[in-house]
């Protein structure tokens, strides 16, 4: 008589490991250290088993919830992530500085650009414009950017017959100076 080499396996093993998540790759870890996720308004949402399930499930990098969680991120993709050790008035807190301090680098990149505006004169001293850069205004007047600034730092007093000055300068001064020059140059 000749024997069967086949191999009969026992399935209700397999069907335990898939019940506990063991098979397919979805192993579950043990609630050692829940992470709890919350809104930006530190409403509550739930709790997650891990974090590789968070970066799964909102496409970003197992780092970035990790930095979260730690603190040295505030907020991944609007959402709160924190142990159960940590609490979330604190990094509301956080977050709601952190808003400020943007604010006012915000405004005071504002303030910088209005000081750092140009205003563009005739050599007759007419107002023509304000330009935000020297770019803008090399665009507009289709002047080289280095005969804009040689203009500003009062190198040369007209540029293609105009006058760059910076915000807070007054024309009266440059108009006096193109005044000099032209009459030394009607006298040599």
């Amino acid at each position: 008589m000749e024997q069967d080499d086949t191999i009969v396996y026992d399935l209700s093993d397999f069907t335990e490991l898939r019940e506990r998540g063991r098979l397919n790759n979805e192993k579950k870890a043990p609630l050692i250290n829940p992470v709890r996720e919350y809104t930006l308004d530190g409403e509550f949402i739930r709790i997650w088993n891990n974090i590789n399930q968070i970066a799964t499930a909102f496409g970003v990098s197992h780092s970035a919830v990790h930095s979260c969680i730690r603190g040295k991120r505030l907020s991944v993709k609007g959402r709160i992530f924190l142990q159960d050790l940590d609490k979330v008035e604190d990094r509301l807190l956080l977050i709601q500085k952190e808003k400020e301090r943007q604010e006012l680098i915000k405004s005071a990149e504002e303030e910088y650009k209005k000081a750092c505006q140009i205003n563009v004169y005739t050599s007759s001293g007419e107002f023509l414009r304000s330009c935000y850069s020297i770019s803008e205004a090399s665009r507009i007047y289709d002047i080289l950017k280095g005969s804009i600034e040689s203009n500003l730092r009062g190198k040369a007093s007209v540029t293609n017959g105009l006058c760059f000055l910076y915000n807070d300068e007054d024309i009266t001064d440059r108009l006096n100076k193109i005044k000099k020059r032209k009459t030394h140059k009607k006298n040599l």
